[in-house]
């Protein structure tokens, strides 16, 4: 049928060869759209091409060119087309936002934010003109999601919560709307903090739609972390559960790639690498961008349970698909973390260095992010003023980036300055940054400082502060346990050792942390039996 309806539409343009030059955009259009709905999407692309040639102005060509290379899931570099090409109209909104997280896959975040923005108000428009539109709200709140992520990666935590928010209103007006919509529970699952809340809203989107592969997936990806905090064993089998449920409804590389990275936090790196390598065989080879993700992900994995050799390669393979063009600065910097990661770090700067030469000097927001990838990579090589110089002009392009004042206060501990540590800690809490990892090193970093100052008191509220914020981390217990120890509070420290086992129970070294509490209290019996439990768990005492 195929080869029937193609060998008809070359014999109806043979018949018009000699008018062809003459052809106007609109007959292109036509020919792509007919193209377009019989599911011939290579012809349709060449068509809606020759239509946009002849008309770059066509809203009509660009908007079939971006359904095509959705169905084709080509990322294009045409999608830097002017946005008068495209149009506003209202009923644009959903190109607009398949625009935007087109552009985000490619890591052109910039492109991205303003395409969602677009969508944004479009939109809005919408609902002006339909209150009741599901699946504007729906979407709205997913593009307003989307610039909440973007923001918090460019350091803005108060704006990144002012959208999350919005978002989160446009859900609940899509569940109003529509009860029973398992996309919008899921949808709005991501826009959630809470992951106990999250999993709550994934399990209803399942409820209505056992076959919803988004929820399924994000289910598994919210157990995942909270696995992680928790140390619960239990949580880890239910993700994979999640993961494998989502790859049976919808075999997609992503789900793999996810499925590989959970395994892999489960101690299973053969299971994991194999699903790393279902991912890239999946991948078609023309997406060399995915595939170079997916090939850095397998490099990394191998690189940490010590196949370096096999890493190395993985990482050359990452190299050649990502290519090299001068002129992109995500290309440099792509290049500049492979590098790194391999540990070719003069040639890791040099290329992020290439990479900010890129970025335009009003454009404070990346110039900064890329500043931070910089920073990153001359902690890795240790190079302390440098990396000082790095952050100090992170701060210069951006004043109140927690993440540049978090690195600084972080070199600074390191070089045992403690009183400028402390101060630029205390500036991070003043920030607020609504990422609990940034509060809470924040605070961690404090009291590491405030010990360093010798003033254990207040380095303890600050401890108790990390842990008040929750999820508890380990660490947190046991500084507080170590510090308690220094001061001979015993009773206290044991308390703080057992709740970090509570925490973590397969640590060994919080066992023998107890023991020594138990063993200055002098209970010997049970100090013995925590110093053998330290050593069932594989704790050698290094000392």
């Amino acid at each position: 049928m195929r080869v029937l309806f193609c060998m008809l539409m070359v014999l109806s343009a043979s018949w018009t060869t000699a008018l062809a030059q003459d052809r106007t955009a609109d007959a292109w259009l036509n020919e792509g759209h007919e193209f377009r709905e019989s599911g011939y999407y290579e012809e349709a692309l060449d068509a809606y091409e020759r239509a946009i040639s002849l008309d770059p102005e066509s809203a009509d060509g660009w908007l079939g060119k971006g359904d095509v290379l959705k169905a084709l899931f080509k990322n294009d570099s045409e999608l830097s087309a002017p946005p008068e090409a495209v149009g506003y109209d209202l009923y644009y909104a959903d190109y607009w936002g398949w625009r935007a997280a087109t552009l985000s896959t490619m890591r052109r975040v910039e492109d991205a934010r303003g395409a969602y923005e677009v969508a944004v108000r479009l939109y809005d428009e919408r609902l002006q003109k339909n209150p009741e539109d599901v699946d504007a709200w729906l979407n709205k709140g997913k593009a307003l999601t989307n610039l909440a992520f973007i923001a918090e990666f460019f350091g803005d935590g108060y704006k990144s919560g002012e959208l999350t928010g919005e978002a989160l209103l446009a859900f609940d007006r899509a569940i109003e709307l529509d009860p029973q919509s398992s996309r919008a529970w899921s949808a709005k699952g991501m826009a959630l903090s809470d992951e106990r809340e999250r999993l709550e809203a994934y399990d209803e989107a399942i409820r209505l739609d056992p076959e919803n592969v988004e929820a399924w997936t994000y289910r598994g990806f919210a157990l995942a972390g909270l696995a992680d905090r928790t140390n619960n064993e239990s949580l880890y089998e239910d993700a994979l559960a999640s993961y494998d449920r989502a790859l049976e409804v919808d075999p997609d590389p992503r789900s793999w790639m996810d499925k590989g990275y959970l395994l892999k936090a489960m101690g299973m790196y053969n299971e994991s690498l194999e699903a790393f390598d279902r991912a890239i065989e999946m991948t078609d080879s023309d997406d060399t961008k995915k595939l170079a993700y997916f090939w850095r992900v397998k490099g990394s994995a191998l690189a940490e349970i010590g196949r370096s050799k096999e890493g190395a390669d993985a990482y050359n393979e990452t190299l050649q698909l990502y290519g090299l063009n001068p002129d992109d600065p995500n290309t440099w910097s792509s290049r500049g973390y492979i590098l790194l990661r391999m540990g070719r770090y003069d040639e890791a700067t040099d290329a992020l260095d290439r990479a900010i030469e890129q970025i335009p000097e009003d454009d404070a927001d990346k110039l900064a992010f890329f500043w931070l990838k910089k920073a990153f990579a001359l902690e890795a090589m240790n190079r302390s003023d440098e990396v000082l110089a790095a952050y100090d002009r992170i701060l210069e392009l951006n004043p109140e980036d927690p993440r540049g004042w978090r690195g600084r206060a972080g070199r600074l501990l390191s070089l045992g300055k403690n009183e400028e540590a402390l101060a630029a800690y205390e500036k991070v809490i003043d920030l607020n940054p609504p990422q609990s990892d940034l509060l809470s090193g924040a605070w961690g970093g404090k009291a590491r400082a405030l010990k360093g100052l010798v003033r254990y008191n207040e380095s303890l509220e600050a401890l108790d502060k990390v842990i008040e914020l929750g999820p508890v981390p380990f660490f947190a217990m046991e500084e507080k346990g170590d510090l308690l120890m220094e001061l001979e509070r015993y009773e206290e420290a044991l308390l703080a050792y057992e709740a970090a086992i509570d925490l973590y129970p397969l640590e060994g070294r919080f066992w023998q942390k107890k023991g020594l509490a138990l063993e200055a209290l002098g209970h010997s019996s049970e100090a013995q039996i925590s110093f053998v439990m330290a050593r069932e768990l594989g704790y050698r005492d290094l000392g």
